[in-house]
């Protein structure tokens, strides 16, 4: 039952300051702020401790989550790395032909050249080279952007998977943590426990001693009389002196251990 109504604080006080940080309830807002101070006070450290377990425990899912998403990322880039070295292989070949191309058509006495694998007058060679270098341009300025979008998703990516990583050695810290926590309170309930059984031995030993000084009065009484004996003296109390010793004894007895005394009649 006890239990029942932690968690039922628990889950007031998160209500209360939802409403509050969230500016729901308007004027209530400093109330249910004071409300939920008041009940956060009352709510045990065990059940706080648990709550802070079932959060932890969340983090999982999220964690999941993001590794999803960091896996398709992954193969996101690994993809447009693979487009763009592709291109830039293509690129490469293209450059060089139209390089060597170049050196063909600048010669003002050629009058034929053979324009991959056709053999083509000197116009019509200068021609077709026109558009291909404009393609090539293209080609160069679309590869340039695919490797700008390439590092910009790298770095990206680099940043997500240190943020996944903090989150999962976040998740094993907190786990440790508390793991401390349950421990220190289980100590301390440990001691507050100690700490009664302290005070319930500390009367026991005042009843003990009090038995004791009741034992070596009672001792002492004996001994004198056994004395007395020894030396013939007229010290000797009556059996009735005797008698009325012990029952004094007894009345102290009773005084000091909290019983009753009844009154002679």
């Amino acid at each position: 039952m006890c239990k029942k109504l932690a968690w039922v604080a628990v889950a007031v006080v998160v209500g209360l300051v939802t409403v509050n940080v969230t500016g729901l309830g308007g004027g209530v807002s400093m109330g249910a702020k004071k409300l939920a101070n008041k009940l956060e006070k009352k709510i045990p450290p065990e059940a706080q401790i648990e709550q802070i377990k079932h959060e932890i425990s969340q983090l999982g899912p999220d964690i999941d989550e993001n590794l999803d998403r960091l896996a398709g990322e992954r193969v996101s880039v690994a993809n447009l790395r693979k487009d763009v070295k592709e291109r830039q292989a293509k690129l490469d070949e293209q450059k060089t032909f139209l390089k060597a191309m170049t050196d063909q058509l600048d010669s003002a006495s050629v009058q034929t050249v053979s324009y991959n694998g056709r053999s083509l007058n000197a116009e019509r060679a200068k021609t077709q080279f026109a558009r291909d270098l404009a393609g090539y341009k293209r080609a160069k300025e679309d590869v340039d952007a695919r490797q700008k979008l390439l590092e910009a998703k790298e770095e990206a990516l680099s940043v997500a998977e240190e943020q996944v990583k903090a989150m999962i050695d976040k998740k094993a810290q907190m786990e440790i943590e508390v793991a401390r926590l349950e421990t220190d309170l289980k100590n301390a309930r440990l001691e507050e426990t100690k700490s009664k059984f302290a005070l319930d031995d500390s009367r026991l030993s005042k009843i003990k001693a009090s038995m004791q000084q009741v034992r070596d009065k009672i001792a002492v009484q004996q001994e004198k009389l056994k004395i007395a004996g020894e030396f013939g003296t007229t010290a000797v109390p009556s059996d009735k002196a005797e008698k009325t010793a012990a029952t004094d004894a007894i009345r102290e007895a009773k005084e000091l251990f909290g019983n009753k005394v009844a009154e002679n009649k």
